[in-house]
């Protein structure tokens, strides 16, 4: 049996760049594709010093890809490279798509939110990337990648 394991990866950004080395290293996916939700942090009814977390599927929500240059920000005024919408369980996903390094931007509730992803695909993997795993959490105003683990 299969017991779904969550594993978080928050984003911070250093000045030491080893420190920079790791952040692009976790923030690499071998699949361009998602399920985008909402998470809210609420405090656990059974013990006060942690939380729960409420997650919310986002629909309809645009996801924009856009060329990732050096250490330049978000997007600007260059066009974006792709765009897909989520689904009604909140997944997305682009084909077709070189590998590289990209802004991913989702558009809801008329705001932004970017994160910034290296794509590179791993034909040697032998179990298929499934998209449901790759979470992408809006928390807290940023988005933040996320990946389900499976564990035998």
């Amino acid at each position: 049996m299969k017991t779904p394991l969550l594993i978080f990866l928050t984003v911070l950004s250093f000045g030491v760049s080893g420190q920079a080395v790791d952040a692009e290293k976790w923030n690499t996916v071998e699949r361009m594709c998602g399920k985008v939700e909402w998470v809210e942090k609420m405090p656990s009814k059974h013990d006060s010093n942690s939380y729960e977390e409420k997650r919310k599927s986002i629909k309809e929500a645009e996801v924009r890809l856009y060329q990732r240059e050096g250490d330049a920000p978000c997007c600007g005024t260059n066009p974006s490279h792709a765009k897909a919408v989520t689904n009604r369980v909140g997944i997305f996903e682009f084909k077709n798509i070189a590998p590289g390094k990209y802004w991913l931007v989702i558009v809801t509730e008329a705001k932004q939110y970017s994160h910034a992803v290296t794509y590179t695909p791993d034909a040697k993997n032998k179990e298929p990337i499934v998209c449901s795993d790759l979470l992408y959490d809006l928390s807290g105003g940023e988005l933040q990648l996320g990946r389900m683990i499976h564990v035998d």
